[in-house]
Parts: structure tokens; sequence; C-alpha cells
């Protein structure tokens, strides 16, 4: 293959006393896709960092063209053309579309400044974002944001791009993967880190497993299984996911009577009953985020009721919600759902007092151990602050807050997005186990993958408005896109679909 054009050799990297990596060797070659994989804290991150200039390895060498290169942050490193794009976009939401594709090319010296013209038409739409470019950063979803990091990244003309974890805000990511195949065959390399197998399967020329700071193993793209890869990842065998229906209740847990969000089309009536899992699919725009936004009470409903059991929320209440039994888990974790310089402890405690209570120390750290061993949280102690975990982890943290204090309806909104196969299967029995016990579950999710495995029934919202509605064996993926992209009826898309016997090997995520 050539020279070359990235080379890590033996690559460490510490915080405090927690080995982070060990010895990374990696090489990456023009033109080449190759995955990086392993669970929430195996160093993967970390390794993308350090790539991209962010971090600064402890002991090592980076290569780049077969020179030795210290790459003192992202600038030199964009300068050698490699560029980063991560989970969490670094953009400026006070500044426009256009002003934040201009900040690469800003360069400052003797108190002047030149700008590079840049052509943002052109890279907004190979990133497939369709807005007006002096549009507010902070106006736009998290999704339309992910774009626009990549638009930013097109701009710089790569010859590496790091991508940890782009495709976890992209409901329907499959325009993006065929930009980076396509720049593949242009000669631009890509290193792709991401919990969703297909992707590693659909891409990767080559997978490299790190597990707890080390790579423990390298498989060619057409030797991957979802059982070998996710072995190679926990080190250890694992079950795979299958449909496990739970047992429905009489008795109403959640109601939607004519509940219509600000901007619907038409009023939304569901009902999720005592121990079921009901899931909200759709493609980006549908209004999957804004239904269950509205449901929680973070946003005020143009009309409508909701009620937990025989009572009615106050609309655009979130304490009212919290007050019936209710926790919401959003989707963007960064923005909504934590507070990043805060402790674990801190985060998990967040809603555990009344205003201007005097919280107790002891207690608040035995609840967060207890929820961090249960859902596996990886860090030295609760201490840690939220911002220094991995994504997945951070995700988790979200979690734990919400079922420390045993709510009876779960409203989730992309709970797993961002966590590793390990820990997805952990959120999935922990949701199952809840469910068993009589709570109701309302879930959306821009993975179908995860609404076969999880619901018993689903609903597929089609420009804000009830597609169709799938139970039992009639969910599978091929009906809830059909209902996505308005092609079909609930019940046109149930009979060409046909039914589903649970999720066979090559089916994960």
């Amino acid at each position: 293959m050539g020279r070359a054009l990235l080379g890590l050799r033996k690559v460490s990297k510490a915080f405090g006393r927690i080995r982070v990596l060990e010895g990374v060797d990696l090489e990456v070659f023009p033109g080449e896709i190759v995955a990086l994989a392993g669970e929430n804290g195996s160093g993967k991150s970390t390794t993308a960092r350090i790539i991209a200039g962010i971090l600064q390895p402890d002991a090592g060498e980076i290569v780049i063209d077969g020179d030795s290169r210290r790459l003192a942050g992202p600038r030199q490193a964009s300068a050698s053309g490699i560029c980063y794009v991560g989970q969490e976009p670094a953009l400026v939401p006070t500044m426009s579309v256009a002003d934040n594709l201009r900040l690469p090319t800003l360069r400052w010296w003797g108190g002047r400044r030149s700008r590079r013209p840049v052509s943002i038409g052109q890279a907004l739409a190979r990133a497939g974002l369709d807005c007006d470019p002096g549009r507010k950063v902070a106006t736009l979803s998290a999704a339309q944001q992910t774009q626009l990091e990549i638009a930013k990244a097109l701009l710089s003309h790569p010859r590496l791009l790091v991508l940890d974890e782009v495709t976890t805000r992209m409901p329907d990511p499959s325009a993006f993967l065929r930009l980076v195949a396509q720049m593949a065959d242009n000669g631009v390399a890509s290193i792709l880190i991401t919990h969703r197998f297909n992707e590693i399967k659909t891409l990767a020329n080559r997978v490299v497993v790190l597990r707890d700071g080390r790579i423990v193993g390298e498989l060619a793209g057409n030797e991957v299984t979802d059982r070998r890869l996710g072995e190679m990842m926990v080190g250890r065998g694992i079950s795979l996911l299958e449909r496990r229906p739970t047992q429905r209740r009489e008795k109403i847990a959640l109601r939607l009577d004519g509940v219509l969000v600000k901007g619907g089309r038409r009023p939304v009536d569901l009902t999720v009953r005592k121990g079921e899992i009901v899931g909200v699919g759709g493609l980006m725009g549908s209004g999957r985020s804004r239904l269950l936004e509205t449901v929680a009470g973070v946003r005020r409903p143009e009309g409508g009721r909701v009620l937990v059991g025989d009572v009615e929320l106050r609309p655009g209440a979130v304490a009212s919600a919290r007050k019936a039994g209710m926790c919401f888990v959003p989707e963007d974790r960064t923005r909504q759902g934590l507070i990043p310089r805060a402790t674990i402890q801190a985060n998990i405690r967040l809603n555990a007092y009344p205003a201007f209570a005097r919280p107790s120390a002891s207690a608040d750290r035995s609840v967060a151990e207890k929820m961090c061993a249960a859902l596996g949280v990886k860090a030295p102690h609760t201490r840690v602050r939220v911002e220094n975990l991995s994504g997945g982890n951070a995700q988790k943290v979200v979690f734990a807050r919400e079922l420390s204090w045993d709510p009876c309806v779960f409203v989730l909104d992309e709970p797993t997005r961002g966590v590793d196969i390990a820990a997805r299967m952990d959120i999935y029995e922990l949701i199952r186990s809840h469910a068993r016990r009589g709570a109701g579950v309302l879930i959306a999710s821009s993975d179908m993958q995860e609404l076969v495995t999880l619901c018993d029934r689903v609903v597929v919202l089609f420009e804000g408005v009830v597609a169709g509605e799938l139970e039992g064996d009639d969910i599978n993926e091929e009906a809830i896109i059909l209902l996505a992209s308005g092609a079909a009826t609930g019940a046109a898309a149930s009979t060409r679909a046909g039914p589903t016997n649970g999720i066979q090997e090559g089916n994960f995520p």
C-alpha cells in the first residue's frame, strides 16, 4: 500500500493515575478507512484526540509521511492534512453558519487579519445541510450541527479525517457514509470510531480493537462478524440481542390525548400501558424529539392533554411530570442532560433535593456509587468531572440520575447514543427490568434495529404526523422505513415487510 500517511508508535497517555493508552501502534494508509472499535473507556477517543493534536501523548511518536512530528495543537494537525470531527461539534452558537465555516480560515498576525475565500454553499451541500448560511448555529438541531461540523472539515481539504462517533447524532447517516467512501476513492483516509457494527462492516478496510488502552487485535473488513467483533471488544462471549416482548398490563401508564406539538400538523393520540415498551420511529425532521420533549414538559403543547395514570400534567412543566413519576432522558446529553463541569456525583443527585436544601455528601456518594456500579460507569471515583468521561460513560450518568429515583414512566430520547455493545445490552436489560416491574416506557430512536429489538409496539412519524403503528412480529426495519419515508400506511408496510423472528447475527445496531 506504499508509505503510511499516519503512524503511531508506542503511544501512551495517562490522566493522573489512570492509564488510558499503553503502547499503541497504528498505521493508516492513503485512501484507507480504519475503524477503531472498543468499549466505552477503551481509549478510542483519546487516540483520536492525540492524532488531531488536541491531546499530547506522554510517550511515543507520531509519524506523518515518514517524518516524526509533534502536533502541538489542532492547527498543526490541520496543516498536516488531519481534520477531526468529534461527538460534540466545536461550534460557536451565537455566530452564523457562514461565520463558523470561516473560522478555520482566519489568520491573525501583526494585528491584521486575512480571510481566505471559502465555498460555503458547496461545503454545505456536500455535508447534506440545507439551511440559510446566515442562520445562527444555536437554532440548528443536534444533527444539523454535526452536518455543519462536517462541512467545516471538508473546507480544509483533509488528507485524513478522524471521525469520532459522528453518526450518533444523525438519524439517517447513509449519505454521510457514502461521502466518506467517495473521499476514500479519491485518496482521503479516514479513522472511523463508531458503535454501530453495520457501519464498520459497510465501510472499514480494517478494524483495530482497543481494550483497556491496548490494541488487542485487528480484523480485515471482510473478516468482521458481529459476534467476533463484540467478543474482541469485551474480552468474553456475548449473547446476541434478541426480541423479548414484555408482558404489558391493562392499566394505562401514559396517555397522550390529542396532543398537538408546537408547529405540528395534526394532534397525536397515544397510549402506553404499564409493562409496555413503545417506540417512536421516523427520519430526521419527523418530530420524534419534539413529541417526547412535549410529553416530558420541556415544550409546551398547542393543545391536548398528557396524563400519567389518572393525573393530568401541567402543560410545559417538567416539575409536574417528575412529580407524577415521569423521568426524561434527552437526546442531547451535553446541552440538556448534564452539567459537564460538575462531578458524576453532583449530576446523579442533581434533582434529589428541593431548592435551598442542604445536601448530604455521604448519601449522595452512596447513591452515586451504587448507580455507577449498576450501569458500569468507568471512572476511578464519583468525584470525576463529567467532561472528562467518554461519551458513552456520560450517557450512562444521565441514565443513572433518572433511574436513581425509580420512576413509573420512562421517556427516553436516543438513550443509547454513543454507547458500546456491552453497555447497550446492560441498558436494554435495565429498561426491560423496569417494564417487567410495571413501568411504562416511551422511547424514540433513530436506530431502527434498536426499535425492533426493544419495543412491543412502534409508532412511526412522518412529517410530524403518525404514519402508522407496528406491533409484535410486524416490527421490522423495512416496515419502519416504509412508514418513515411516507411510502406506505401501517397495514401496507406490515404486509410488504413480513414478520421478524428476532435479531440474527449481522444485524447489530
